[in-house]
């Protein structure tokens, strides 16, 4: 350890590594074959309880036993490791006295840089993590996912302990630092925003009107009551949302609307229609508000928020060449493809992986058609991509 250290307390330390070890083992959990989704629930629960009350770990099985892809993705566990811990900064809070934050590996097994950072503090009589964030694409910054929203006026620096120097050279600079290059920046950050709110909340009420996409409805509409929702011109909600809520972040907003557009746009250029299905479903715009789960899902995807009787299917994207099928069917869609559709979902494709983070499919399978959601995270609370339907008779 150097620079400015800090006592940590035996107890928080011992509560960090404990959490950290609880979630590979669920993580390990994803793959067992002995587990069946109840089995596996009970194994998150014990996870779940590191948090403090209405924060979750959102841990998924994206398989189950005996599915098709449930081998394929328990190879995948085998890269898997127990997340480092690089440093720990220590703050003096309002409320919670002593706040500690942790700054962790993915966890890969050969990870060595900056993936997220929790906040832990004494709950009561128990340590439990308070607030998550995630890092930024830039690598400079840190993205809200869950918890306490901590602004600078609440937490006063008291000193940091360093672990495992990171070997990202970004992450460097923050971890030679101090108190930390977000916290040094994030005074001018607050100030920029607030100035900019009114002109950007002006700006977004001129450009977006809470009219039904009654295109999009019509197409969809067998398959609305499984997403629970409707699409309008900014957006898709959740029943009981309000599409000109004043929480909505406009600039963002905006900005994945016309990436969203766009995707669509190359997919119908190419004449591209949901694959593995029958019929030709075409693609649409597809962007939501909200929060993330920790493998890449809107929280209305999590299974007990789905309709009665339906399942959620899902699977990440980050690895395949094109996100829209395995590696191994490559060579097969190249045969049946025409070379301007072929063309038109790897262009596709490729702009997703570039500005989307976590990038999943997931549907939500109940009867013989269902939705097909692809996309990712495009900023902090909006998850951006595509919709279209799947045919299974």
């Amino acid at each position: 350890m150097s620079g400015k250290a800090c006592y940590i307390e035996k107890e928080a330390l011992e509560f960090l590594q404990n959490f950290l070890e609880t979630e590979y083992k669920i993580t390990l959990a994803k793959a067992r074959e002995d587990l069946n989704q109840d089995g596996f629930n009970k194994e998150v629960e014990k996870l779940d309880v590191f948090y403090m009350k209405g924060l979750k770990s959102g841990v998924i099985r994206p398989y189950n036993t005996g599915t098709e892809n449930f081998s394929i993705f328990a190879e995948e566990v085998k890269i898997k490791a127990i997340r480092k811990i690089f440093l720990i900064r220590v703050y003096k809070h309002t409320d919670y006295e002593i706040v500690y934050r942790a700054y962790v590996s993915t966890d890969r097994e050969k990870g060595n840089s900056y993936f997220f950072s929790y906040y832990f503090a004494k709950v009561e009589d128990s340590f439990k993590i308070i607030s998550q964030y995630l890092i930024n694409d830039a690598r400079i910054g840190w993205e809200w996912k869950q918890g306490i929203k901590f602004k600078i006026n609440t937490l006063e620096f008291l000193g940091v302990n360093r672990f495992i120097e990171p070997n990202q050279a970004k992450d460097c600079e923050d971890y030679k630092s101090e108190a930390g290059s977000d916290y040094e920046t994030l005074i001018k950050e607050e100030l920029d925003k607030s100035l900019d709110e009114r002109s950007e909340k002006l700006k977004f009420m001129e450009s977006f009107r809470d009219m039904e996409d009654t295109k999009i409805n019509n197409s969809l509409a067998s398959c609305l009551c499984l997403l629970k929702g409707r699409f309008y011109t900014n957006g898709f909600f959740r029943e009981g949302s309000n599409p000109k809520a004043a929480k909505l972040k406009e600039k963002d907003l905006k900005e994945a609307i016309v990436f969203s557009k766009d995707i669509v746009k190359i997919l119908r250029n190419g004449e591209c229609t949901s694959l593995d299905s029958e019929g030709d479903k075409g693609y649409y715009p597809f962007v939501y508000c909200g929060e993330m789960l920790l493998d890449g899902l809107p929280d209305f995807a999590a299974k007990d928020d789905v309709p009665k009787g339906a399942i959620v299917e899902y699977d990440t994207l980050g690895e395949r060449f094109c996100i829209f099928w395995y590696d191994e069917f490559e060579e097969d869609y190249e045969e049946d493809l025409v070379q301007e559709t072929l063309e038109a979902f790897k262009s596709a494709s490729d702009k997703m992986k570039s500005y989307l983070k976590d990038l999943v499919e997931f549907s939500v399978v109940h009867g013989t058609e269902y939705p097909v959601v692809i996309g990712g995270t495009f900023s902090s609370g909006i998850f951006a991509g595509i919709v279209t339907t799947r045919v299974h008779t």
